[in-house]
């Protein structure tokens, strides 16, 4: 039996639709984007258009390492709250998905 409003909430979670997981996604987009970083990757998007190159494996490392930065850098600790979380909400509730009491504690 699915629930009117519950599965949307479960969508809209898990495409970053809901309004906190959209602010923190700005802002941290924001900061990535620094004006060195954009300066580094111009100039390396200039060097492989000239030698053909869609994008060189050194501009690739760049992003990599700037989103490592910016975006997400302790996936362990996040990963370990959430399990955790899961597995008390299925201890709680048997039988039942557990992963809609933990949307249901989060976005309490």
């Amino acid at each position: 039996m699915q629930i009117n409003g519950v599965n949307s909430l479960r969508e809209a979670a898990r495409w970053g639709n809901t309004p906190i997981i959209q602010k923190k996604a700005v802002e941290a987009s924001k900061n990535a984007m620094t004006d060195d970083f954009v300066e580094k990757l111009q100039e390396l998007a200039r060097r492989d258009a000239q030698k053909g190159v869609g994008m060189s494996q050194e501009a690739i490392n760049l992003c990599h390492a700037q989103m490592n930065k910016y975006v997400s850098p302790d996936r362990s600790a996040p990963i370990a709250q959430m399990t955790q979380e899961l597995q008390k909400a299925e201890k709680a509730h048997k039988g039942e998905d557990p992963t809609l009491e933990f949307l249901d504690r989060m976005l309490a």
